[in-house]
């Protein structure tokens, strides 16, 4: 997809593709969710996203930090801290790279009601 709303579309796919038993689609409704909000100017939810930057830094993508860390492991099977340390560790070595793996980059909170029954 190229613009939020290739990234709606994908949620509603995902989701029922779950509902018909296909539970392998959850994390595929976390990383459309985590697209569609970034994609927006919304903070994202689940920490699905992150970048490498110039200086081959890899930096998570600001997070809503008021979301369940049991939904995101419902849907992208890791919480908040095992995705930070997973970037952090994507970092070992580069001394260019800072302490705190969050990109800086200013985000709105994403309003709640958009994903029904998970925010």
């Amino acid at each position: 997809g190229t613009v939020p709303d290739h990234y709606y579309q994908t949620y509603i796919w995902s989701k029922r593709a779950v509902e018909l038993g296909d539970a392998h689609q959850t994390q595929m409704i976390a990383n459309a969710i985590d697209r569609y909000l970034l994609n927006s100017g919304y903070k994202q939810l689940f920490a699905a996203q992150s970048k490498w930057s110039p200086n081959k830094c890899h930096c998570l993508e600001p997070v809503e930090t008021r979301f369940s860390d049991k939904l995101r492991m419902q849907y992208a099977h890791q919480n908040l801290q095992d995705r930070i340390n997973s970037v952090k560790a994507e970092n070992t070595g580069n001394p260019l790279c800072a302490a705190n793996p969050i990109c800086v980059r200013e985000l709105k909170d994403p309003p709640k009601g958009l994903f029904p029954g998970i925010w």
